[in-house]
């Protein structure tokens, strides 16, 4: 039927496509019924292969021929049993539990189709070689069924020998008799090694066995394996060892041996030595005991023979001497006296003595201050001799300027110190060259002035020789010196101008208060100077001046003698301003007293001379007093 319309349809296309003109001759067509190509009797709508007559839906399927038979796709043609593989896969394609998935069973079928039935499977078997009921675990195989020598256990240790296996009795054979991972457990002893053979063994080091090997003992008691000495059966000595092994030592074990100790004595006082009337035995020293007994005072901690010995009547060091009688005391617990050599029962301070008690040629006394001398001590009358023979810190105190032998600085001194006795002459060393005998003013303004120098032409005839070695020259060209009875004068002799300058160095101490005594004429002074002056503090100070009178028309400075002092000359004039002025003549007779203010530590005496004759200085007297 196919092969007809196909022809049929060229037909068509041949006559519809040409370009002939000529009209086609119509057929008329034969009736027209169902196809079956492969005349099995089913329409080709119906069959899903018309071409195959043995294929239709009134067909059976084949199973494996690769075709669908009966035109049902549902219907299987391979893997039957449907478990998912083909036939070619399948052991048995119609039983769906066999197929290459499936597991092994004890079935005594090939389940999983690899060609072998029933294995891997089933319980695991051992051998049990020795017939005890108790497999070997090493020889472990698995089946559905034991072998004849399987079982299911597999605790044998030993499956050669019957008698040994876990519900086996333990035996005292070196073996593991019941398959515990242990030898002859719970059947053996315990020994420990004895290596000094006294019958107890050294706990670290024990042993297990069936019987006591040889050199082990059963007792672990042994405190010291190394002597064969110390063991529980020995006695306690006193060897600071626990001979017994009960932990415990020589006298802290109640079962020491005493006699084998030491005997010592209490100590009652707790010093360290021993009452020889209170013995005891013990191996080290007990409390409240010594091991001596040379303590001579159980009863006084401070008496024992390492005592010091001191000043209190009683034998400290237990030496039986007492105090000073013993070399050994201790002086400094004593009292302190004071040696008196020269025996006036008055001690020198600086030589102390140590003593329990007063000892000879000593006293409690310690202010003596001269211990050779026995004139010197306190309360002693003060003497010239430069000593401090009453001791109270000043040498000839009351005394002081009486003699050579204990001069005074100055006067002042001398007043101060209460041995004045008056105006008069008193020793002075006032510069500490040597004592001499000085004047002292002990009126004046309330004394104490020292007379530093005294020249006095008119009562006592000091002449210019005297002057010249009393006072220091510095500078003179004066032309003329005449000495009359009275007075010593100069002058300058040829109408040049002359000067003189003389100085005295003060020694004696002074606090710069002065009495000057003076008496100077000066006749027909205008054209010439005179200055009596001092320094004080290193400063020059007036005493007494007159300068000359540089107005004058007849002047040696700017008038008609200008010239007639040389510049040299002029350097001379002190370097202060005199207030007077030399008019005429000079008429000085005083005792003028000076404050000023620093000490006095020189005097000086400048004159500046002019004209022939017509000017004259004349000097009396001239002292100097300080204080």
């Amino acid at each position: 039927m196919r092969t007809l319309s196909l022809l049929a349809l060229v037909s068509f296309t041949v006559a519809c496509g040409g370009d002939d003109k000529t009209t086609p001759v119509e057929e008329t067509a034969a009736p027209v019924g169902p196809t079956d190509n492969d005349g099995d009797g089913v329409p080709e709508e119906e069959d899903c292969d018309d071409e195959d007559p043995a294929v239709s839906p009134e067909a059976e399927e084949s199973p494996y021929n690769g075709l669908d038979d009966d035109c049902d796709p549902s219907t299987a043609d391979d893997d039957l049993d449907g478990d998912g593989f083909l036939n070619a896969d399948d052991c048995d394609d119609t039983n769906a539990e066999l197929n290459p998935d499936a597991n092994e069973r004890c079935d005594g079928v090939d389940d999983d189709c690899d060609g072998e039935i029933d294995e891997a499977v089933g319980d695991v078997w051992y051998t049990d070689g020795d017939g005890d009921g108790f497999g070997d675990p090493s020889t472990a195989s698995q089946g559905c069924e034991p072998g004849g020598d399987q079982v299911a256990d597999n605790t044998d240790c030993d499956d050669a020998d019957a008698d040994t296996h876990p519900e086996a009795l333990e035996t005292c054979d070196g073996e593991d008799d019941d398959c515990d991972g242990e030898a002859d457990e719970g059947v053996t002893s315990t020994f420990y090694q004895d290596t000094d053979g006294d019958g107890f063994g050294d706990l670290d080091f024990p042993v297990v066995a069936c019987e006591a090997p040889v050199g082990y003992a059963a007792s672990a008691e042994d405190c010291d394996d190394g002597d064969g000495t110390i063991h529980p059966d020995a006695a306690e000595v006193c060897d600071l060892q626990d001979n017994d092994c009960d932990a415990l030592i020589d006298d802290a074990d109640d079962d020491v041996n005493l006699s084998t100790g030491t005997v010592f004595y209490a100590d009652a006082d707790t010093d360290g030595y021993g009452d020889p009337e209170a013995p005891t035995f013990a191996c080290a020293l007990p409390e409240g005991y010594a091991a001596d007994d040379l303590d001579c005072d159980d009863a006084d901690a401070a008496i024992s023979p390492s005592a010091s010995e001191v000043c209190d009547l009683q034998d400290n060091d237990c030496d039986t001497l007492i105090d000073d009688a013993d070399p050994d005391v201790d002086p400094s617990t004593g009292a302190v006296f004071y040696a008196d050599d020269d025996g006036d029962s008055f001690g020198d301070p600086g030589v102390p003595v140590l003593s329990c008690a007063l000892p000879a040629g000593a006293s409690e006394d310690d202010s003596d201050c001269d211990d050779a001398d026995g004139a010197s001590y306190p309360g002693a009358a003060e003497l010239c001799d430069s000593e401090d023979n009453d001791c109270d810190g000043v040498l000839n105190n009351g005394v002081l300027g009486s003699g050579l032998a204990c001069p005074g600085e100055s006067c002042l001194e001398i007043l101060n110190d209460g041995s004045s006795v008056g105006d008069g002459d008193y020793a002075l060393d006032p510069d500490g060259s040597g004592a001499a005998l000085y004047t002292c003013d002990m009126t004046t303004d309330g004394g104490g002035f020292t007379l530093v120098f005294d020249w006095d032409r008119r009562n006592d005839g000091d002449s210019l020789t005297d002057f010249e070695s009393l006072f220091t020259e510095n500078f003179n060209n004066m032309t003329s010196w005449t000495t009359s009875s009275t007075y010593l004068e100069w002058a300058d002799g040829n109408a040049k101008g002359d000067v003189i300058d003389y100085q005295y160095a003060v020694s004696v101490p002074n606090g710069g208060e002065a009495l000057f005594d003076l008496d100077f004429y000066g006749s027909s002074m205008e054209q010439s100077g005179v200055w009596f002056w001092a320094t004080a503090g290193g400063n020059p100070t007036d005493l007494q001046c007159a300068m000359p009178d540089k107005s004058a028309s007849n002047n040696c400075f700017t008038g008609a003698y200008a010239g007639a002092y040389t510049t040299a000359e002029q350097a001379y004039i002190p370097g202060y301003t005199c207030a007077t002025t030399a008019t005429g003549n000079l008429d000085w007779e005083s005792v003028t007293q000076y404050d000023l203010g620093a000490e006095l530590e020189s005097f000086h005496l400048t004159s500046l001379m002019c004209d022939t004759y017509g000017d004259e200085a004349r000097l009396y007297s001239v002292a100097l007093w300080v204080r």
